[in-house]
This record gives C-alpha cells, sequence and structure tokens, in this order.
C-alpha cells in the first residue's frame, strides 16, 4: 500500500530537501561556487514551488501587496535558468578556483590559428 500522505514523512523530507537546495544553492550562487549546480537547485525548487503551491491555489502572477502571487518565484526561477545557461561571471569563486570557461567560438579560433601557421 504505497498511499501519498501529504503531511507525513515523505513530504517531511521533500521539504527538508528543498531546504538543502534553497539554503546551499543561495549560498553557492552568493559565492558564484558551483554556479550552474547551485542555480539547477534553486530552479528545481521555484519550479515545484510554482507547480505545487501557486498554479494549484490560483495565485495570479501579480497581486497587491501582502497577498499571495508568484511572480518572485518566477523572477528567481528565470534567473536561476540564466545562470544555468551562462554560467559563472568573472567576479565568482568558480572563476577563481576553475579559470576561465573556454566557448566554442574561443575553441575554434585557436584550432583554426594553428593550421594557418
Amino acid at each position: 500500500m504505497d498511499e501519498c500522505v501529504c503531511g507525513g514523512e515523505r513530504s517531511a523530507g521533500l521539504s527538508a530537501l528543498a531546504a538543502v537546495a534553497e539554503f546551499f544553492g543561495g549560498l553557492g550562487l552568493i559565492l558564484g561556487l558551483l554556479t550552474p549546480v547551485a542555480a539547477l537547485g534553486v530552479a528545481c525548487v521555484m519550479v515545484v514551488a510554482i507547480g505545487m503551491a501557486h498554479l494549484p491555489s490560483g495565485h495570479p502572477f501579480i497581486n497587491a501587496p501582502g497577498q499571495p502571487s508568484y511572480e518572485s518565484a518566477a523572477a528567481y526561477l528565470a534567473v536561476a535558468l540564466l545562470l544555468i545557461v551562462t554560467g559563472p561571471g568573472a567576479l565568482s569563486l568558480d572563476w577563481l578556483l576553475f579559470g576561465r570557461r573556454s566557448t566554442l567560438n574561443e575553441t575554434d579560433a585557436v584550432s583554426r590559428a594553428g593550421e594557418t601557421a
């Protein structure tokens, strides 16, 4: 018998996992450490927040101040997706520890320069 128990052990475990993803994801984004992984954790939490809390409750995208809406969750999701795609910037620990990530255009330019030499 595998029933979904709302408010039971399963949801408590998932709530704890969401709290860990939000805390360490936020910390990782602030420090710029493992930026794509941290942003993925935050993005997953925001998708679940929008899909399981805001939309089923009928919250509007924008509401009066103090009233529930999913505007902030959508904004956090957008920023997290942007950081997943673009990666860390020059003022991040990722940049300091792992160096600059080469892009496809830079790799092509280096290989073409070697062919012409």
